[in-house]
C-alpha cells in the first residue's frame, strides 16, 4: 500500500530539489558533470521540463514517484514519517506565534527542539535544510546576526515552497537582509515589493511594510494603515511590537510634521506602561534584573530612536532623557548614544561637571570602521584640550576625511 504523503511536504520538497540542483550546477561549474544537472537533462525520463519547472517554483504537485526519482539523482531518499512531519509543523506554527509575540525564550526552546527532531537525518532533504534554516533563525534571534549572503540566497530560493506560517518567518529575514545590504534604493524597493509584504498577515511583515512605505515616502498610506494595526496589536497585548510602530511613526512625523513628535512621546510612554504592567514590573523598578535581557534591548533601541528624533527637532533636554534611558537598559547603542548625548550637552552649553557620569568612557570595544567612534575620539580629545586651533586640526585630520 502506497504511503500517503502530505501535500505541503511534497511542495516543499520540490523547491528544495530545485535549490539543490542549482547548487550542483554551481559546484560543478566548468566541468562536464555540470550538464547532467541542467534542467532538461536532469528531469529527462522523469517528467517534462515544464512540469519540472513548476515543481521547482512550488506551483505544481505531482505524484510521489517523480519526487523519488529526482531526489535519487541528488543522492537523497524519499523518507516520510507523517507523525514526525506533523510534530515539526506544529512546532513551526508555535515558532511563528512566539516570534510575533517577541517571546524569544520560547523561540530558542522551539528551535532547539526542531534541531533535535531533525538530527542525523541528512539523507532526507527536508530535514537537512530545516536544520540549516533553524540555525539561521537562531543566529538572528539569539545573536542578532542577519543571514549571510549564501544563507539569504538559500531562503530566497526556497521560501515559496513552505507553508505560510514558515514562509512569513523567511520573508521577514529576507526583508531585513535587503534593508541592511542593498545599498541601491531602487534595488531595495523592487526586492521588498516582490516580497508582497502588503498581503501578509504576519505582524512583523506588516511592520516591515510600514517601514517600506516610510522609506519610500508614501506617508499617506502609512498613516492610513498604522491606526488599525495599533488597535489590533493592543487587543492582542503585543506592546513590544507596538514599540516598533511608534518608532516608525516618530520617523514619519519628523519627515512630515515634527510638531507631532511630542504627542508621539506621550503615546510611547503609555505603551511602555502597558508593557511593564503586563510583565508585572513596577515603573520605579523597571531596570530590575527580572526583566528579560531581550526586552531591555528592545527598550534601549526604542529610547535611542526617540532620543534621535528629539535631537533632530532640537528639543535637546528631552532628547537627553530618552538617550539616557537607552543607555540605562542596554549598551548595544552605547557609542552613538554617547555621541548624541555629548552633542545635546554642547548645544545646551552644559559644563562637563553637570554631564551624566561615564559619558566619556565606553563599555564595548570599537575601531575606526565605526564613524561614531571616530567622532567620539574627537570629543575625548576636545575634552582634554581646550585649544580651538588644535581641535580644528584634529577635526580636519582625523574626522572629516573619514566621515565624508
Amino acid at each position: 500500500m502506497e504511503t500517503i504523503i502530505n501535500s505541503s511536504y511534497l511542495i516543499t520538497i520540490g523547491t528544495l530539489i530545485g535549490y539543490e540542483r542549482k547548487m550542483k550546477c554551481k559546484e560543478l561549474a566548468g566541468t562536464k558533470e555540470k550538464e547532467a544537472y541542467k534542467q532538461i537533462p536532469f528531469c529527462e525520463g522523469i517528467c517534462c521540463v515544464q512540469t519540472y519547472r513548476n515543481i521547482e517554483k512550488a506551483t505544481l504537485e505531482v505524484k510521489t514517484p517523480i519526487y523519488e526519482k529526482l531526489l535519487h539523482k541528488l543522492g537523497y531518499e524519499m523518507i516520510y514519517d507523517d507523525a514526525l512531519y506533523k510534530e515539526i509543523n506544529y512546532r513551526l506554527q508555535n515558532l511563528n506565534d512566539a516570534i510575533e509575540k517577541y517571546d524569544l525564550e520560547s523561540v530558542f526552546i522551539i528551535v532547539e527542539k526542531l534541531q533535535n527532531l531533525t538530527l542525523n537525518k541528512n539523507k532526507n532533504i527536508y530535514y537537512k535544510y530545516l536544520r540549516i534554516v533553524c540555525n539561521i533563525i537562531m543566529n538572528y534571534y539569539k545573536y542578532n546576526k542577519l543571514p549571510e549572503t549564501n544563507e539569504w540566497a538559500l531562503l530566497d530560493n526556497i521560501y515559496c515552497g513552505f507553508p505560510n506560517y514558515v514562509k512569513d518567518i523567511f520573508i521577514d529575514l529576507l526583508y531585513k537582509y535587503a534593508l541592511s545590504n542593498m545599498e541601491n534604493d531602487e534595488e531595495y524597493f523592487k526586492y521588498a515589493s516582490n516580497l508582497n509584504l502588503i498581503n501578509s498577515i504576519f505582524v512583523l511583515n506588516k511592520i516591515n511594510y510600514l517601514q517600506y512605505l516610510c522609506l519610500k515616502e508614501q506617508f499617506d498610506e502609512f498613516y492610513i494603515l498604522i491606526k488599525p494595526l495599533i488597535v489590533s496589536l493592543e487587543k492582542r497585548e503585543l506592546f513590544l511590537r507596538i514599540i516598533d510602530i511608534y518608532d516608525l511613526k516618530t520617523y514619519a512625523d519628523m519627515e512630515t510634521n515634527p510638531t507631532k513628535i511630542m504627542d508621539d512621546l506621550e503615546d510611547c510612554n503609555d505603551n511602555i506602561i502597558k508593557l511593564l504592567n503586563k510583565l508585572k514590573i513596577k515603573i520605579e523598578d523597571d531596570k530590575d534584573s527580572s526583566m528579560p535581557k531581550t526586552i531591555k534591548r528592545k527598550l534601549s533601541q526604542h529610547y535611542y530612536h526617540l532620543g534621535y528624533s528629539l535631537m533632530c527637532i532640537k528639543n535637546y533636554e528631552k532628547a537627553i532623557k530618552q538617550i539616557e534611558l537607552s543607555l540605562k537598559y542596554d549598551d548595544v547603542f552605547e557609542i552613538i548614544c554617547k555621541v548624541m548625548l555629548i552633542n545635546c550637552y554642547d548645544r545646551l552649553e552644559v559644563s562637563n561637571n553637570n554631564r551624566v557620569d561615564g559619558i566619556y568612557t565606553l563599555v564595548r570595544d570599537y575601531d575606526d570602521s565605526n564613524k561614531h567612534f571616530i567622532v567620539f575620539k574627537y570629543f575625548l580629545f576636545r575634552e582634554k584640550n581646550n585649544n580651538i586651533r588644535d581641535n580644528l586640526r584634529y577635526l580636519k585630520k582625523y574626522v572629516l576625511e573619514y566621515i565624508f
